[in-house]
């Protein structure tokens, strides 16, 4: 985003290359067990961090050090593409998997899932539009939808009468402020930001 280094994908790495005079910095590598290698690369905003995909998995890393920060796992199928919104909050992916996913970049969670997906992923500027070509390349599509202003994960406690745990449903209250989870042994409610239950 400074224009101070770019980074070309080639034959499953990323090359770190200083702008100023073509010096490589750094090579950054997929972990051991993607033996095919980084296929894609997307800047965070802040210059610091580069998103990079490899099959099914995305990671994160830090430039300066070259060590992986986070993994974002879920799809199924071979990713094509990554963005970041202009904040640098939201990563979205797509992939063969036909889903295109945003992923909140510091929870590293999945947050929203459409399913559909293709090439050439774009984020308009404040990140409420997202774009990208049909597979067969007829058609352009577009989704516009309403960034949470905070992601947040509630667990339900672990189980005391059965062996695993199982959440079938999550709901609201009316007025929004309460969350219920119900599994096998109840209904626990939360009331964020708290992530632990209420009652």
């Amino acid at each position: 985003p400074t224009g101070e280094m770019f980074l070309p994908v080639v034959v499953g790495q990323a090359f770190l290359h200083r702008t100023a005079d073509g010096q490589l910095v750094r090579t950054l590598t997929a972990p051991v067990d993607a033996p095919a290698g980084i296929r894609y690369a997307a800047w965070h905003p802040d210059g610091r961090r580069i998103a990079l995909a490899w099959m099914t998995s995305l990671g994160l890393w830090d430039v300066e050090t070259g060590r992986q920060l986070a993994a974002f796992d879920g799809h199924e199928a071979m990713m094509v593409s990554l963005a970041f919104t202009d904040s640098g909050e939201w990563l979205a992916s797509t992939s063969w998997d036909h889903t295109t996913r945003l992923w909140h970049t510091d929870t590293h969670s999945e947050a929203l899932r459409l399913p559909d997906s293709g090439n050439g992923l774009r984020l308009s500027v404040g990140g409420s539009r997202l774009a990208f070509n049909s597979w067969d390349g007829a058609r352009v599509h577009l989704y516009e939808f309403a960034l949470p202003s905070a992601a947040q994960r509630f667990t339900v406690p672990q189980p005391t009468r059965y062996a695993e745990r199982f959440t079938a449903q999550a709901a609201f209250s009316p007025g929004g402020e309460l969350i219920a989870a119900v599994d096998k042994e109840g209904v626990y409610l939360f009331q964020p930001p708290n992530p632990t239950p209420l009652a």
